[in-house]
């Protein structure tokens, strides 16, 4: 059933994982962190909060160019594949 979904989404073009949802809210939930960290003036939750947030933003970089199946070509053009 798993291999079937999986062969039906690369004939599609478009690869969407429920878990994505999960992975944007916790961006922008790291957002609002940093948000709240800098108007509280802590720098502790501000630092902790910026490596976060960096941390997620590459995840949905990674996560949206899988979705458009372009994640093989960037990763040839910067050497990884």
């Amino acid at each position: 059933m798993f291999l079937a979904l999986a062969g039906e989404a690369a004939q599609s073009g478009f690869n969407f994982d429920p878990f994505d949802i999960f992975m944007i809210l916790f961006t922008v939930l790291s957002a609002f962190a940093l948000i709240r960290a800098l108007q509280h003036k802590n720098k502790f939750a501000a630092g902790f909060s910026t490596v976060c947030l960096l941390v997620f933003l590459f995840t949905d970089l990674v996560m949206v160019l899988n979705w458009f199946n372009a994640l093989d070509d960037v990763m040839s053009a910067i050497g990884l594949a």
